[in-house]
């Protein structure tokens, strides 16, 4: 990332994103290029608009929530076109896990699948509507409590 350049496809992204582990907000704005704004209603959670990083990759939103100087998530939300699914995850993350699945509410729930790590883990979320990957998430391995003002989805 010194050099200013930045992942030109989601496994890069993925790596990247693993290899800035703890992440910050300056950290993501450099990993994604693009300012994030800290959420006037919700102290301590960023927020980073639209940006392209390839062809093949655009990052539609992303967040940090920061407290007290700790990270409590990481996620990036994106449109990569083609549809990446669940197998070509398992395929770059044979560890891979199924870590959660949708309640039902709306299509655009998520299964949630995971790689852990030392740190946390690598979240990858795959969209019941069209079973295509929309989102990485870094959670750490001590992640927030159910109900965290700071843990609403992206816009």
């Amino acid at each position: 990332m010194a050099n200013q350049q930045r992942p030109s496809d989601v496994w890069q992204l993925c790596e990247w994103a693993v290899n800035m582990v703890p992440p910050t907000v300056a950290k993501m704005q450099t990993l994604l290029g693009t300012p994030m704004m800290e959420d006037p209603q919700t102290p301590g959670r960023w927020e980073g608009g639209p940006t392209r990083l390839g062809p093949s990759l655009a990052v539609t939103s992303s967040v940090i929530a920061v407290r007290d100087g700790t990270w409590l998530f990481a996620a990036i939300n994106f449109e990569p076109p083609p549809c990446i699914s669940v197998e070509m995850v398992k395929a770059h993350y044979p560890a891979v896990e199924l870590s959660y699945g949708p309640t039902g509410h709306s299509v655009y729930e998520t299964f949630g699948w995971e790689v852990r790590h030392e740190w946390g883990a690598l979240r990858f979320g795959i969209r019941v509507k069209d079973d295509c990957l929309a989102t990485i998430a870094l959670e750490p391995a001590t992640a927030p409590q159910p109900g965290d003002a700071a843990r609403r989805p992206p816009r």
